[in-house]
């Protein structure tokens, strides 16, 4: 049985080896084609190549910095802490930041890391990734570069000058497998498929062995 501090080291190692990929791909971004993504509710996604698909981003990884983006600014700046309540003080622990152009810098894909016997905190209802998904929801736009440069996308298109929207979850394949039809990851899933397929803010699995 391991303690805690193991727990928290093995869960670690996990996000870093996300992050290294995830750094090796601002220059190599075939390598993102290892971040296969399963049970993906956008049909056309893949991988998370298929999520950023040549837009450059920062990677943020378990720092409250994530809320500093370019939606918070603003909301911020008009003296309003919403964003606080939706968020409820959970950071993930990792996020990509678009850098697609001057106007960009929207928070595009959420993704927590869970190690083999983790679980996701708080109660099923209002747990961390259905926070996130509100939270992307609330602050970004599906086309937000639309009109600007050379983006005419519109909808239904699939915008290909922006990062699309995606909440994630990371982990061991025995994680995945132990989630039953009561655990938050499977309400989560099962909860807000159709709305996040209509929206275009794709969740998925990030089977970080297979």
């Amino acid at each position: 049985m391991t303690s805690r501090a193991d727990d928290s080291r093995l869960e670690k190692e996990l996000e870093r080896t996300v992050c290294l990929t995830l750094e090796g791909a601002k220059t190599e971004q075939a390598l993102l084609e290892n971040l296969r993504i399963s049970q993906a509710t956008s049909a056309d996604v893949r991988s998370v190549r298929d999520l950023v698909h040549g837009v450059q981003f920062d990677v943020l990884q378990d720092t409250s910095d994530w809320r500093r983006d370019a939606s918070w600014e603003r909301s911020w700046k008009a003296g309003s802490t919403w964003l606080l309540e939706i968020a409820g003080g959970q950071t993930p622990d990792i996020v990509l930041r678009s850098k697609a152009d001057r106007w960009s810098g929207e928070n595009r894909i959420l993704i927590e890391v869970k190690r083999e016997q983790g679980d996701f905190q708080y109660e099923r209802e209002c747990f961390q990734m259905i926070r996130y998904f509100l939270y992307l929801l609330a602050t970004t736009r599906r086309y937000p570069l639309a009109g600007r440069g050379d983006c005419k996308c519109k909808v239904p298109d699939i915008c290909r000058h922006e990062i699309r929207r995606a909440v994630l979850a990371a982990a061991p394949s025995g994680w995945f497998a132990r989630q039953g039809r009561e655990s938050k990851w499977r309400h989560f899933m099962d909860t807000y498929r159709h709305i996040a397929k209509t929206l275009d803010v794709t969740i998925g699995e990030i089977h970080l062995d297979g």
